[in-house]
């Protein structure tokens, strides 16, 4: 089974705890956006619902994740 891929503007992709700065036209990341984040408590969350039939609850992986 192929993974799911979810972009970051997707209404599933909730950002909160501060003005998040999103940009396009970066053809490094997907769908060419990134959200950038610079302030201490902010969030990202991802809404979903569903099981993998041979895994149980789906595994979430997050790539390109930076703190400073």
């Amino acid at each position: 089974m192929a993974p799911n891929v979810i972009d970051d503007r997707d209404s599933s992709v909730e950002f909160t705890g501060g003005r998040w700065d999103q940009s396009w036209g970066v053809k490094e990341e997907y769908n060419s956006t990134t959200s950038l984040g610079t302030e201490k408590g902010m969030s990202v969350t991802l809404h979903f619902t569903g099981k993998h039939p041979n895994l149980g609850d789906s595994n979430i992986m997050c790539i390109n994740l930076k703190s400073k």
